[in-house]
């Protein structure tokens, strides 16, 4: 089974300044196509911040998908 790990990355998301709605939008894409979303991960704009939560995240899960941070805001098509 795939286990899937969704990571936001933005100081906007942690600090509150904005919803992070992407995580939810993702992870309903991914349980529709029968992925096991098991975590779902916020860091801010940093990184070492973000190298340290890669880590985590790459020995729990097998699928680690990551959206936002360091730069413009870029909408993808979904899965």
């Amino acid at each position: 089974m795939t286990i899937a790990e969704i990571i936001t990355v933005g100081t906007e998301i942690v600090s509150g300044q904005i919803a992070d709605t992407s995580k939810q939008h993702i992870s309903k894409i991914l349980t529709e196509k029968g992925i096991q979303v098991l975590f779902q991960t916020s860091v801010a704009d940093n990184k070492e911040l973000l190298k340290s939560v890669l880590g985590i995240a790459g020995e729990r899960a097998n699928l680690i998908i990551i959206t936002g941070g360091m730069g413009p805001r870029v909408t993808s098509k979904s899965c």
